[in-house]
């Protein structure tokens, strides 16, 4: 019987060493287990980091894009109200051409009437100094 105690005494500190050993191990697994978790997140910081960074560059991007955008479409505006101020002015500069047009028409009409009626006018005024001297002359041989 002491034997049999002598040896599950044994059979006990050798079983306390060997899960000692194991409980060790296990703790270092552990360690192990909680240094890679640790670097994990710490890694994972980082990389929200670098996203949260990227993130800020793009909307910092994307917002000189839409500045660019609404500068883009001011100007296109811009233009587009100048080009509807000239394209008023070109239909006000094409309806003054018409009416210059026009009253050129009636001046050229009325300088030809005026220039027909000038020429009757000269023959009337031949005619009638064509008359007068007949009747001078009429008048010079009646006296003579």
């Amino acid at each position: 019987l002491t034997k049999q105690v002598a040896r599950l005494k044994a059979d006990v500190a050798g079983m306390d060493e060997g899960q000692a050993q194991e409980i060790e191990s296990l703790r270092q697994i552990i360690d192990d287990q909680e240094n890679e978790l640790a670097r994990l997140r710490k890694r994972e910081q980082e990389l929200q980091q670098e996203a949260g960074q990227a993130a800020k560059a793009s909307k910092a991007q994307q917002e000189a894009q839409d500045r660019k955008v609404v500068a883009l479409q001011t100007q296109v505006a811009s233009a587009e109200q100048a080009k509807a101020a000239l394209d008023e002015k070109l239909d006000i500069a094409l309806r003054k051409q018409q009416q210059l047009a026009q009253a050129n028409a009636a001046l050229t009409q009325e300088l030809t009437s005026l220039k027909l009626e000038r020429e009757e006018l000269r023959a009337k005024i031949d005619k009638f100094d064509a008359g007068m001297e007949e009747h001078e002359r009429a008048t010079q041989r009646a006296a003579a």
